[in-house]
């Protein structure tokens, strides 16, 4: 009589541990995810500054300077990059770690702009100087000023140039997503229930970028490489490139995050592995893969 009170207990119980081990699962695999993506990103921005420091210290050492306080102070700051550029390798990523090192790499980078401009300001006066000295006294004032304004607007245009060639994407990610009537937004991994694809990206933020409308473009492929959505076509020079999608922005020298929705035949979604591809200036800056079961 006993047992049979007990049994039902002891089913309810099983039930309510199996339901407790099943949320733990998700729980423990969602973590893994966070942590997945979190050491990604370390990982990629620690190769950023890597490769910012190899720059710095490239630039290092094709610059000489004829002036001795000049080329003294380009030395230290030449020594204090490969200090920083050991330092990075040499160390575990961590995420506070590398926002110093960012920083000091700014630091760096402005104190070697300095010193180039102070450089060219005494070798223009230099020359110009030599280049007066037969001049008049009015031809000496034009000269000087016209000298200046082409100086500035060859470091204006040079500054143009390289402010264009940084903007940088990562974390792309994609998922398949079901839209209900009401607006609500439900991530799912399965086939027969999804009626689009979401695509999500973002931009770095950096102060030294042009604030200005750009646009970036997305290629979405299924496992048999077959690009979806509703394809963009753009000339660019002598080809016809396709895109899946194209999304125009405003730049603020913030991060910033992008998603775009991509509609698909849910009859032609097929279960495997998708690949997600970022452009800009039709360039590939970033790759990411996804599965649909």
């Amino acid at each position: 009589m006993i047992s049979k009170r007990i049994l039902p207990i002891l089913i309810v119980l099983a039930f309510i541990l199996s339901l407790i081990i099943c949320f733990l699962g998700i729980y423990l695999n969602k973590l893994e995810k966070i942590n997945f993506n979190y050491n990604k990103e370390i990982l990629q921005e620690k190769e950023t500054l890597k490769s910012d420091l190899e720059e710095l210290l490239n630039n290092y050492d094709a610059v000489t300077f004829t002036n001795k306080d000049l080329q003294e102070a380009l030395n230290l700051k030449k020594k204090e990059t490969d200090s920083l550029y050991r330092a990075l390798t040499q160390t575990a990523p961590k995420l506070s770690l590398l926002r110093v090192y960012r920083s000091q790499i700014r630091k760096l980078r402005e104190e070697k702009i300095k010193l180039l401009k102070t450089n060219d300001s005494l070798t223009t006066a230099n020359v110009l100087m030599k280049d007066s000295l037969h001049l008049k006294d009015s031809q000496i004032k034009k000269y000087f000023k016209d000298k200046r304004d082409l100086y500035n607007e060859n470091v204006a245009l040079t500054s143009v140039i390289k402010k264009r060639k940084k903007l940088a994407f990562y974390s792309t990610i994609g998922m398949g997503v079901k839209v209900k009537n009401s607006g609500k937004i439900i991530v799912t991994d399965k086939i027969k229930r999804l009626d689009r694809i979401k695509i999500c990206t973002s931009v770095k933020s950096d102060n030294e970028l042009i604030s200005e409308s750009k646009k970036v473009y997305f290629k979405v492929f299924d496992p048999k490489k077959v690009l979806l959505g509703k394809i963009t076509k753009v000339k660019h020079e002598t080809e016809l490139l396709l895109y899946s999608s194209m999304h125009q922005f405003f730049y603020r020298n913030q991060r910033l995050d992008i998603c775009k929705f991509i509609d698909v035949d849910p009859a032609e979604i097929i279960a495997g592995e998708y690949t997600v591809e970022v452009y800009y200036n039709h360039e590939i800056q970033d790759i990411s893969q996804f599965t649909l079961r």
